[in-house]
């Protein structure tokens, strides 16, 4: 029995699919105006493995994650539009910005073996889809115009439904105008918010609407999308916490002012992230980008550091806990590589059953953990529990060895774990090769020395009955 932490109601609850054996599962994607940071990697890492492990414990996941490549505006719904301000700065189309970000994006998700949605939809490509519900809601009276914008009417949601907060645990009458609100001549309430905007003369990404020239505000599109996709009510819906309010309250209020339906049984959110130690922010300098991280300690084990920690705990990125997370993933791929190797010397035999049993418990253990909201701690504590038996059980046959991997590989990839076969360079290779010598010459002194020039090179050399093996610091 999967367990899952529902952001709406606070609380643990059994998954129990809207569809037997069915999971429909949509979350919120990346805005592509610049390379992806952090933020998006620990989000994207998170509903990857979410996902992944659904589909070991036997459901068909239908998984939809769209990209915002119009709407998404800065701090206040009177700024600027993040892709339009970019391309304003590099002097090409919002399109040509969004287009090439989309792409970049996706880059740094195949290096952290995060799978392709089932569906990848964009927002400019269902503005007809947009303009169709905006004009529902203003059918079913929970929305006006005026000047050609058109907001949704918060107060009249709420006094037809009562529930309009309920996800960030807010009251309406405890809302107050701030940051978060656009104070607008136009609106009838402050707390309204956009669903169409008007576009400026020289706004670069609009469309024609019965409202005249404009383009959709941020929230709709996500309402749009995942209804076209998913249905009117569906199973999950994830993002980081960063979205509940408002973006995920307002999702729920445009699906329901036409459908009269909560849209979303499952409400899952990952929790924020730092930056040694401190909030991630651009204009102090602690900000990094994912392809940054990935690139200094390659994606496997951005993707491992991102999984051993729980999708709703605070993480942070720091070269400490990334080293840390680095040398985690050595062990575990070293088991790996110690139960190949042990498989290909032995000799076939019977099964020991009390030795497979024991690592099927462990493989239950492991579900166990994961069956609670996904723990992915102590599913990874399991994991070095395997490893380490594994070490201590290399003397088996092979045909005991080969049921033992199995359920190892198995469970490595229900997270989606992976490990890069890294190629030593030619002159470390021919540096083995003269420390081999020097070794057999016993010229010790030569031998280390040559092993620290290795080491230099980011390898260390260890010495076995079968020789000297290179493994990657």
């Amino acid at each position: 029995m999967v367990v899952v932490y529902n952001t709406m109601g606070h609380r643990k609850e059994e998954l129990v699919p809207l569809k037997k054996g069915e999971i429909r599962m949509y979350v919120c994607g990346p805005t592509v105006y610049d390379y992806a940071h952090i933020g998006n990697a620990r989000t994207a890492v998170s509903f990857d493995v979410i996902r992944r492990y659904l589909e070991y414990r036997g459901y068909k996941v239908k998984y939809v994650s769209n990209i915002t490549d119009v709407g998404h505006l800065t701090e206040t719904e009177v700024g600027e539009d993040k892709i339009v301000k970019k391309a304003k700065l590099e002097k090409v189309t919002p399109f040509d910005i969004a287009r090439l970000y989309t792409e970049e994006y996706f880059k740094d998700m195949d290096a952290l073996n995060v799978k392709r949605p089932d569906i990848t939809p964009k927002a400019t490509d269902h503005i007809k889809d947009i303009i169709e519900w905006v004009q529902k809601i203003m059918d079913k009276g929970f929305a006006y115009e005026v000047n050609g914008n058109v907001y949704f009417d918060v107060s009249a949601y709420n006094d037809k439904f009562g529930d309009y907060g309920k996800l960030a645990n807010i009251k309406l009458d405890d809302l107050k105008v701030g940051v978060r609100i656009d104070v607008s001549e136009d609106k009838s309430d402050p707390r309204d918010f956009a669903l169409w905007k008007k576009a400026d003369p020289e706004h670069a990404m609009k469309w024609e609407s019965p409202w005249g020239l404009g383009y959709p505000g941020w929230h709709i599109e996500c309402t749009v999308m995942s209804i076209k996709y998913l249905g009117e009510q569906f199973d999950i819906h994830g993002g980081g916490k960063d979205l509940i309010f408002p973006h995920h309250t307002n999702e729920i209020a445009q699906a329901k002012a036409v459908t009269g339906k909560d849209p979303v049984k499952y409400w899952l959110h990952t929790e924020y992230v730092k930056l040694n130690g401190e909030k991630m922010s651009k204009s102090t300098g602690n900000f990094k980008t994912a392809r940054e991280v990935i690139e200094k300690y390659g994606g496997d084990v951005v993707r491992f550091f991102i999984t051993k920690s729980h999708y709703r705990r605070e993480m942070n990125f720091s070269d400490e806990d990334l080293e840390s997370a680095k040398e985690g993933l050595r062990r575990l791929k070293e088991a790996l590589d110690r139960i190949k190797d042990a498989i290909n010397k032995s000799e076939e035999g019977e099964v020991n059953k009390d030795l497979v049993d024991h690592f099927e418990n462990l493989k239950s253990k492991f579900i166990e953990e994961m069956d609670d909201d996904f723990n992915t701690p102590g599913a990874v504590a399991v994991l070095f529990n395997i490893a380490t038996d594994i070490n201590k059980n290399l003397d088996q046959n092979k045909t005991t060895l080969e049921k033992i991997k199995s359920i190892y590989e198995e469970l490595l990839n229900a997270l989606g774990i992976f490990f890069i076969e890294e190629k030593p360079p030619e002159e470390v290779l021919k540096l083995v090769e003269e420390r081999e010598k020097a070794r057999k010459e016993k010229n010790w002194e030569l031998a280390d020395s040559l092993r620290e020039k290795i080491k230099s090179f980011g390898w260390y050399v260890e010495d076995t009955r079968d020789g000297p093996k290179l493994k990657k610091l």
